[in-house]
């Protein structure tokens, strides 16, 4: 039987950012309600590579059980792939695949996009931007589609990478895009500062927040390697994370292990499901770390698939 095998340009033409953030919606209802599986990241060092595999399934959908795996090791890399594979429950057989990173880009900056519209104040209206690589983008996306903001700070290391992001940012939006010549002009005058750098070292001085701004790292956050300080948490009132699984299984490598503030360290689907208290004031900080909730890729390949279908346009290998 032949079996839907979707590309990058097939995500590109049938998802748009709207939709992925309705289906991670979607997904933390699940996680909150219990119908979402999603244990933490499975790992293989194999010596010349690590691949990383993702799991997941929506226990209330038959046909949603599935897979992302990576080479960690390639993550930058601009030739890498991603593999996210799709079953039914009820024969085992293969609804359909993706290869290309886009999806996993695309899922991460919906994800990020839902904590914004979830912890960010509502009359927030500067959005600033470190990093400017493919996650920066997608969070830039998402960022737009929930807030309304009338101005845009983007900063990163490379000068022409970042006029490049700023020119993209221009053709997303309406708001005012500036390109800054340090990270310390984005920071100071953002109310939502999204972190989409590689960089293990911290990429801004906490001393530049503004109060009651939100912030979403989205690169490095080990004890070892993190974008962002880790004396942020003891400076913000609300700290906020996709995947406690994984926030448990980094284990001593996370950036919050060991400290009071990891005890504190709340799921976003708590938060959406009212489990949590949602309002905050006007000069809380809250952090949002993006550690990748799992099975969330299968969903949005899942939607990928129902809309194909719907579309009568289901690529075949």
């Amino acid at each position: 039987m032949a079996i839907p095998l979707f590309t990058d340009d097939d995500v590109r033409h049938k998802l748009d950012m709207p939709t992925a953030i309705e289906v991670m919606q979607q997904a933390f209802g699940r996680q909150a309600a219990g119908t979402l599986a999603a244990p933490a990241r499975l790992q293989a060092d194999l010596e010349v590579g690590k691949l990383v595999f993702t799991t997941g399934a929506a226990t209330d959908i038959p046909t949603c059980l599935g897979f992302r795996v990576y080479d960690v090791t390639q993550l930058h890399s601009p030739g890498r792939a991603e593999l996210t594979a799709v079953f039914n429950t009820d024969d085992g057989g293969l609804k359909g695949m993706v290869v290309g990173p886009l999806l996993g880009a695309l899922r991460t900056g919906a994800i990020g996009g839902v904590a914004i519209k979830w912890l960010s104040r509502p009359d927030a209206r500067v959005l600033g931007i470190l990093g400017s690589g493919y996650q920066a983008r997608t969070q830039l996306e998402a960022a737009v589609s929930v807030r309304e903001f009338s101005e845009i700070r983007v900063y990163s290391r490379s000068a022409e990478r970042c006029a490049a992001f700023a020119e993209e940012a221009s053709k997303m939006t309406t708001a005012n895009v500036q390109l800054c010549p340090s990270a310390r002009e984005v920071v100071e005058a953002a109310d939502v500062l999204i972190c989409a750098t590689a960089s293990s070292v911290p990429v801004f001085d906490s001393a530049w927040l503004r109060r009651g701004v939100h912030i979403n790292t989205i690169g490095p956050k080990f004890h070892s390697a993190s974008e962002v300080e880790a004396s942020i948490a003891g400076k913000s009132q609300r700290l906020v994370t996709d995947s406690l699984a994984q926030a448990a299984a980094f284990g001593e490598d996370f950036i919050l292990y060991g400290s009071d503030d990891f005890a504190r360290l709340t799921s976003l689907s708590d938060i959406i499901s009212g489990n949590k208290p949602a309002p905050r004031a006007a000069e809380e900080i809250s952090l949002f770390y993006s550690l990748g909730l799992a099975g969330t890729e299968v969903l949005l390949a899942n939607r990928l698939f129902e809309l194909a279908a719907a579309a009568d346009d289901s690529p075949l290998e």
